[in-house]
């Protein structure tokens, strides 16, 4: 291979090549020489190799052909000693590289060493670098002469680089595909995701966002990593303003993801400072959609440059597409899990929540050693009012009366359990003429001011009976059942409430009259 080092007279040359004696092998002509040069040169472009040979002093003795197109350069304009080529190295790696060398020289031994170069075009390559001593004397001061062979591995360490992303956003598809076979709730959803795509993918930010209701605003529901006051600055409105939207408002609006490659360069909106500060330099936002509809997107922050490739994006679609689909199975459950517990019409517990919460409280008596009161509501001829005004005026009835309930009593002791009774826990009763007194005026409140339906107003009547915990039942259901009793005995008696033992009722009624006596 042709090289800068001072070569022999041609014609000398052609004399040794062509004076080879009778019986020896074919002698070689200076053309077929040459071929083969010429094809090992390109061979060499091709892989990206050269190579120096360096005097004691660090100067360059020689080198090949390859290298000032490795480096972009003229010959007459190629660096000619290692202090000069050292200039070249990224500041990054010099360190490295001049710690290599100097170990090698101390210890006469081969060494290799990889660092990034700057062409004369200003881009920066990766090469990698073996220096072995060529063998002989050294000099005065103990140097040898070095063989120092030089590959351009961009291209290699592109691929590995390449590779090291995808197996990043791999970890990060299996992290949450594996999440979403466990996750029961969207919090947890969002959140463990977002720390997947930190812990896992390598990302330096990663946050979840959905809409409002009103379609306006997309509000960060899950985050991780460098946040910090990240969304103080960060455009999130659905809003169209100055005749465009915001970066993370297109992407909802077209359904589409948006990728950002180099952030600081972007013409759009992007939060830069605060990117900058972060050492983020591209950005992806993906759109996550239930039902068809967009709800959401899912933002992922990535220190490299040009991270969102096709293959990448590929990915993460798939992931978004992973993480919608969990969240509509979530959205099905919780509405099955919804109507299993709580009344469609009027959203109150229904029979069976209301048994698990009677039970909850129950559980809790001895421990507050107070007595505790179920009571349940029958609405009176509500099936002629259902009748007579329509199934649809008498749903709204039903809404209406479970709303008036709810706002004297908390919903947590509220449920209702059939289509015109509702049942009541009151907790920690005093006495039972405390609980009279407080029944009566409920009853004033609840029943005393007219229910409005369509354009009319209706007027209602209803019946309670009660049981009492822990006389009137250990259990229940046994309690619920005495408390069914008791409104059986006021319907038949005309009675507005009363209580399971007859005989308490009477006792009740008399003290009471005593007081109205006494006022």
């Amino acid at each position: 291979m042709a090289s800068r080092k001072t070569r022999a007279d041609p014609g000398v040359a052609d004399a040794a090549i062509g004076s080879g004696k009778a019986g020896s092998a074919p002698a070689i002509s200076l053309n077929a020489l040459k071929e083969q040069a010429a094809g090992l040169r390109r061979a060499q472009l091709m892989a990206g190799l050269a190579h120096v040979i360096t005097q004691p002093d660090g100067s360059f003795e020689s080198w090949s052909e390859t290298l000032p197109a490795l480096i972009g350069v003229e010959e007459a304009r190629i660096v000619t000693s290692t202090r000069h080529w050292l200039d070249l190295i990224h500041p990054g790696d010099r360190a490295l590289f001049r710690d290599t060398a100097l170990s090698a020289r101390a210890e006469g031994r081969r060494a290799e060493v990889e660092y990034r170069l700057c062409r004369s075009d200003g881009a920066w390559i990766h090469v990698r670098q073996v220096m072995e001593p060529i063998p002989g004397p050294p000099d005065g001061a103990g140097r040898k002469r070095w063989f120092n062979t030089l590959q351009d591995i961009t291209a290699q360490k592109a691929a590995e680089e390449k590779i090291k992303r995808l197996n990043r956003v791999y970890a990060v598809l299996s992290g949450i595909n594996a999440l979403i076979v466990r996750v029961r709730n969207r919090s947890d959803l969002f959140k463990e995701a977002c720390d997947i795509a930190i812990q896992q993918g390598g990302f330096r930010m990663a946050w979840i966002g959905l809409a409002n209701d009103t379609f306006t605003q997309v509000a960060p529901v899950a985050s991780a990593g460098e946040v910090g006051d990240f969304f103080q600055s960060a455009a999130l409105s659905l809003v169209q303003t100055h005749r465009a939207f915001g970066f993370v408002g297109r992407v909802m609006l077209e359904r589409k993801p948006a990728v950002s490659l180099d952030i600081q360069r972007d013409a759009r909106k992007l939060a830069k400072e605060q990117c900058a500060a972060r050492g983020i330099n591209s950005l992806a936002v993906i759109p996550l959609a239930v039902n068809g509809r967009a709800v959401g997107v899912f933002a992922l922050y990535s220190a490299d440059a040009g991270f969102f490739d096709d293959q990448e994006m590929r990915l993460l679609l798939e992931l978004a597409g992973d993480v919608s689909f969990a969240m509509e199975h979530i959205d099905k459950s919780e509405k099955a899990e919804h109507l299993a517990f709580y009344d469609p019409l009027t959203a109150l517990a229904n029979r069976t929540l209301f048994h698990e919460r009677l039970a909850q409280h129950l559980a809790a008596g001895p421990e507050t050693q107070h007595k505790l009161a179920l009571m349940i509501v029958d609405i009176e001829r509500f099936k002629t009012i259902n009748d007579t005004i329509g199934r649809q005026a008498g749903d709204a009835l039903l809404k209406s009366i479970a709303g008036r309930l709810t706002a004297l009593i908390p919903n947590v002791r509220l449920a209702r359990i059939g289509a015109d009774q509702f049942a009541i826990v009151v907790p920690e009763v005093q006495s039972e003429e405390e609980l009279a007194r407080g029944v009566e005026t409920r009853l004033k409140e609840f029943f005393g001011t007219p229910y409005p339906v369509g354009d009319s107003q209706l007027r209602i009547s209803g019946r309670l009976g009660i049981a009492l915990y822990p006389e009137d039942g250990a259990d229940g259901e046994t309690l619920f059942r005495n408390a069914e009793a008791a409104l059986k005995k006021a319907k038949q008696t005309g009675e507005s409430y009363l209580f399971y033992e007859e005989r308490m009722s009477e006792r009740v009624s008399e003290r009471l009259a005593l007081e109205n006596k006494l006022r």
